[in-house]
């Protein structure tokens, strides 16, 4: 009796192993199949994104922000980044500003502004950092518009083709302001204008936004 059990007992594991197996296979070719599906997904919509018709282009990258898929989404704004159509450049690059919480530029002190202003930037960048964030807020991805600020001001500005302007709230004081234009590398760089009392003044910035 004792070993009829024990045969069952063992006959038991062996059927619940050669199952777990079994559906373990099943599930890893489930899973291949579904990342081959995925490639095939993301292969037809890179191929949409370099079509002749810039309709077709501009269209594709719309339903691949719209998608909320992570993957679409990094797609059409590496795609449309590196495209050599402007527009659709330009729709990408105002896609990864505005979808940004906050844009940190690494600032420098700009030599051909004069040593008086090298002295004053140096002064601030030794009190404040060599890091200015702008935060962003109220973003308006249709116009480009966006609101937010730095360490020191509201400010306003707008993202318009491969460059962003923005400066002081109301346009009052004058004491922070810039302009940043998307670069080959994909990072952008520019100018900015930030004062703190008697230190700061005109600086080199640039950013990483990918």
């Amino acid at each position: 009796m004792k070993n009829t059990l024990l045969v069952l007992a063992i006959a038991t594991t062996i059927a619940i192993v050669n199952a777990s197996t079994v559906l373990a296979q099943q599930s890893a070719q489930q899973t291949i199949e579904a990342a081959r599906a995925k490639a095939q997904e993301t292969g037809i919509y890179r191929e949409a994104l370099a079509d002749p018709d810039q309709s077709v282009r501009l269209a594709t990258f719309e339903a691949m922000i719209g998608s909320k898929d992570p993957i679409l989404v990094e797609l059409a704004l590496e795609n449309g980044l590196a495209s050599s159509d402007r527009v659709l450049r330009g729709l990408a690059f105002r896609h990864a500003i505005l979808s940004r919480s906050t844009l940190v530029l690494n600032i420098a002190a700009d030599p051909s502004a004069g040593q008086s202003n090298v002295e004053k930037t140096k002064k601030y960048i030794a009190e404040h950092g060599n890091q200015l964030t702008i935060r962003l807020y109220k973003v308006d991805m249709n116009t480009g518009s966006f609101e937010g600020a730095t360490m020191r001001a509201r400010v306003v500005g707008n993202v318009s083709g491969l460059v962003i302007d923005y400066g002081n709230y109301g346009n009052v004081g004058g004491s922070t302001k810039g302009r940043l234009a998307l670069q080959e590398d994909g990072t952008v760089g520019g100018m900015v204008f930030e004062t703190d009392s008697q230190i700061g003044g005109q600086f080199l910035a640039n950013a990483t936004i990918r």
